[in-house]
């Protein structure tokens, strides 16, 4: 079976959390993206993820199966709608 390549994007609060969750036989944590470069850079450094960008669009590339939303809420239906049009699975968190 083929892993879901997951890109989440937020990396505040519980992303480094996510490493652990998505890194399994079935899945694989592939892009971190963030409007914080040095953020995401350093969390993509530090969770070893070999993917990173400050730009939303990046996670909707082919390569990707699985988008995590985990911005701040009023961001979740724009940034929601725009990956179930690219056919993603999203997930959304909540506070």
């Amino acid at each position: 079976m083929k892993k879901l390549k997951v890109a989440v994007v937020g990396c505040g609060g519980m992303a480094k959390n996510y490493n652990v969750i998505y890194n399994s036989e079935l899945s694989e944590l592939t892009m971190l993206i963030d409007t914080n470069e040095e953020l995401v850079k350093n969390m993509a450094a530090e969770l070893n993820v070999p993917k990173w960008s400050v730009n939303f669009n990046d996670c909707l590339s082919k390569e990707i199966d699985v988008v995590d939303i985990s911005t701040p809420n009023f961001l979740h239906t724009e940034q929601a709608i725009k990956a179930i049009e690219a056919g993603k699975h999203v997930l959304i968190q909540k506070p």
